[in-house]
Parts: C-alpha cells; structure tokens; sequence
C-alpha cells in the first residue's frame, strides 16, 4: 500500500478503510512495487532496501496502521428504536465469532460444520466422522487469531462443546477451554439473556430480530430428514450424494450464524474495547 498525501485532501476520512485493507492482504509486489516507492519517498525506500526488500513485512506494518483507524470507526446500529454505534465489523476488533452445527446421518456417519467470522473473512469447515475416525479441523485460522491477541465468541460455550466432543475435534475443545480459562473466551447467550432480561433465548431469535436473518435450525433438521430418508432407502451407499443440499444449506447458515455472533457481541459491547479482560459493559 503507498499512500502519500503531501497536503490534507480529507482521504482519511473518505478512504473504504476496508478495502484498503483487503487490498494489503491481496498485494504481491513486483518490479514496479519498488519503482513506485522509491519515486514517492527516497527515505523510505532507503530504509526499505536496509532491511532486505522484505514486502511481507512492509504488508503487515501497513495492515497495522489500517487496522487502527479501522478500530477508530463506528458504525449506526438501531435496536427497538434506539440507535447506538457499534464498531464497524473488521479483523481490527479482534473477534472471531465460531458456531458449529452437526447432524447425524446414521448410526455410522455424522457431519459437521464450523463457521468462523473475524469481521472480514467467513470461513466454514466440513467436518466427516464415519465409525470412530473423523476429519480433523483445520486450525490454523483459529491459531493464528489466538496468537494475534483475538478473543474468541460463541453462542453457547457447552452446547458448542458437547458437538465438537461428539466429532471427535478434542484438540479445539482443549483450545477453546483455555482461552475460557484465560478469559479469552466469551458466551454470547447469558450476556444477550442479561440484556433482554428474558430466558432462554436462542440465536434464531436474536439474528431475526436485530440483523433481520430469517433462516433457522430448523431448515437443516427439515433438509437432513431429506437427506436421511434417501440415504436409508439406498442402504448408505454414497451418503454425500444425497447430503448435496442438506451441505449447501448448513454452510449457508453456519455463516448467517457465526456473523450474527459476531455483530451481536459488538452491539452489547457498544463500542467498547472487546480485547480488554472481562466480559463487554452492557
């Protein structure tokens, strides 16, 4: 990214910060790259070329001061006819929101989905579990958020344990648990339950009323009664060809799902900071 503004021209506050940060992330320098900064500015091409021509560095730096004026914006947020401001949805925040439905086929298979949302990126994992063998998930997005200092969020922290247990993911469970542990692990559901004053809640719920997402559960329960009925006719054979629909449908809601986590925890924190310890002011 070169931004070089030798007068105020107001770019800062015009700019989609967003973007610009998508753009850094997508960014793979060539010949020209080095052109450029070295028309724009000597010094810093100088110091540049010091320390080795190392553009992944200069990336991150880069993405460092966007994710900081990022974390400056807000955004309008109307719930029952007040409006508040809510930080604008962006890896700056340092949440990651995960959900994970899972549904069982047969006595001998089961699948899962785990949705991930860090306010830019939605990521979903299928997860098989045929016998006592299971796919493992992929955790490396989730590593990497840890050890950039994000707090993960989740709906309801045992019923999202008890399914990764049932999928055989015990390694995310252990991971999950310490972050609890170190505070670093929020549950949405007595936070939201605290707010309403009312229980229980469910997620459906919340995601129809504030974020205005319809789709329910219950659309994955229909679909994989669907889907279990063909598989029984057919005697199990090729269980992934008549789960097509029953997959497309789980991704689509594990993502509606893991962003209405994620947007509801940054409207109960009200703009507050979510990376300090303790649970967000209400």
């Amino acid at each position: 990214m070169m931004l070089h503004e030798p007068e105020s021209a107001g770019l800062i506050e015009r700019l989609d910060w967003l973007k610009v940060a998508r753009e850094i992330d997508l960014f793979k320098p060539d010949d020209l790259s080095e052109i450029m900064m070295m028309l724009i500015d000597e010094e810093a091409h100088y110091e540049f070329v010091i320390r080795g021509l190392n553009w992944e560095l200069a990336k991150r730096f880069a993405r460092r001061a966007v994710d900081y004026i990022l974390a400056k914006q807000m955004i309008p947020f109307v719930l029952e006819g007040k409006s508040f401001m809510i930080p604008r949805p962006s890896r700056a925040n340092k949440v990651l929101s995960l959900d994970f439905i899972g549904v069982k086929l047969s006595d001998s298979i089961s699948i899962g989905f785990l949705g991930l949302y860090d306010g830019e990126n939605i990521e979903t994992q299928l997860v098989v579990k045929e016998f006592f063998d299971s796919t493992g998930v992929d955790l490396s997005p989730i590593e990497r958020c840890v050890n950039e200092g994000f707090i993960m969020v989740s709906w309801d922290f045992d019923s999202l344990l008890k399914d990764l247990f049932s999928m055989n993911q015990r390694t995310l469970c252990y991971i999950l648990q310490g972050l609890r542990e170190e505070g670093k692990f929020f549950e949405l559901k007595p936070l939201v339950e605290d707010f309403l004053g009312m229980s229980p809640v469910s997620l459906e719920e919340v995601a129809r009323r504030i974020w205005g997402i319809n789709s329910s559960i219950k659309d994955v329960i229909m679909e994989a009664k669907r889907s279990i009925g063909e598989i029984e006719e057919k005697k199990g054979a090729n269980w992934e060809r008549y789960t097509k629909y029953l997959r497309e449908k789980s991704k689509n809601i594990i993502e509606e799902r893991a962003k209405a986590i994620y947007l509801t925890f940054l409207a109960l924190s009200r703009g507050a900071e979510v990376n300090r310890p303790g649970p967000p002011h209400l």
